[in-house]
């Protein structure tokens, strides 16, 4: 199932979703493909010279999705529930243990998926502002961005192409 963006029912070329959200999927304006980076420790050595050595760990930065909130606010409204579920108002505690697995699918003009990406143990972090203003109408586009941290991605299936060659 699709949430429509407004009242346009204006398409992208940028979906994404997760089974743990309610096995839909939204419509995205953007989104910030997270960088890879490898930081190779360097130890030192006589007269000022280091030597690289190599890394054993990738850093990710998070994944930032801009998204515009349907005209009913459902959108919201399945990302605030989704984000105060790991809240307890009443002990004041926080659980972070509120994982799932994302994909974002990058579509050709006609359709077709040219490229996937999935982004495991997600966590939500931060339901970005919205703008909203006395002169809005039924067709004025509301947008929110969406950050999530997690611990790994693949695109195209190739971690796991890489995992068992």
């Amino acid at each position: 199932m699709a949430i429509n963006n407004n009242s346009y029912s204006t398409n992208t070329n940028i979906t994404f979703g997760s089974k743990e959200l309610g096995d839909l999927w939204f419509q995205a304006q953007s989104v910030a493909i997270p960088s890879l980076s490898q930081t190779p420790p360097k130890l030192g050595g006589r007269a000022g010279a280091q030597i690289g050595v190599g890394s054993d760990q990738v850093t990710y930065t998070d994944l930032v999705i801009d998204m515009q909130v349907d005209n009913n606010w459902e959108v919201y409204d399945i990302m605030y529930k989704f984000f105060l579920e790991g809240i307890n108002i009443d002990k004041g505690t926080f659980s972070n243990n509120k994982t799932f697995d994302l994909w974002v699918d990058i579509h050709l003009g006609g359709g077709d998926v040219v490229k996937q990406f999935w982004f495991y143990n997600c966590r939500l972090l931060d339901l970005g502002e919205m703008q909203l203003d006395v002169s809005d109408d039924s067709d004025t586009i509301i947008e929110m961005s969406l950050t999530f941290q997690f611990d790994y991605m693949d695109y195209d299936n190739n971690f796991f192409k890489a995992k068992t060659s």
